[in-house]
């Protein structure tokens, strides 16, 4: 298995207006956002009430998260890493069921959770995902092989507004 540290952030609008805690919570419910079980929490500082990841440097960090039924597997690393391959998307939480339970705390504004990370000098990896108040959303991951052999890897996924 490879190692692949990173860190992930979590980023609110300039007219972000919600339940901080209750995101917090919903995101811990959702799944596995890294390979160590790190979980969201809430921290009050100058620049006020705001969602963080618990640890800076984390294993495996994404906005793929896996779901807490599969978090549960001894195969979580292999998921992570080869979600798509060995797995398949069903895995995964979709993006329709992330909006649907945050989006349901925000009142306007969006939240956006971003993350990178580098994998054994092999690979760089930077993902993305917004969720709006009013339940829409956007989740893209953008792989870059360091070495050039398998040149850049994006995924977009998008979902419009109900």
């Amino acid at each position: 298995m490879s190692d692949g540290f990173g860190g992930l952030v979590v980023c609110q609008s300039k007219d972000f207006n919600g339940d901080v805690e209750a995101i917090s919570n919903e995101l811990n419910n959702i799944g596995a956002w890294d390979e160590d079980g790190e979980i969201f929490d809430i921290e009050n500082d100058v620049y006020g009430l705001r969602i963080v990841f618990s640890s800076h440097i984390v294993s495996f960090p994404t906005v793929f998260p896996v779901s807490a039924e599969m978090a549960e597997v001894e195969a979580l690393t292999a998921a992570l890493e080869y979600r798509e391959a060995e797995f398949g998307m069903n895995v995964l939480v979709p993006l329709e069921e992330i909006c649907r339970r945050v989006s349901m705390h925000i009142r306007s504004g969006e939240i956006t959770i971003a993350c990178s990370k580098q994998q054994d000098n092999l690979c760089v990896t930077f993902e993305r995902l917004t969720v709006r108040a009013d339940g829409s959303g956007e989740r893209t991951g953008t792989e870059v092989d360091i070495l050039g052999r398998n040149g850049m890897h994006e995924v977009v996924e998008a979902q419009i507004a109900a």
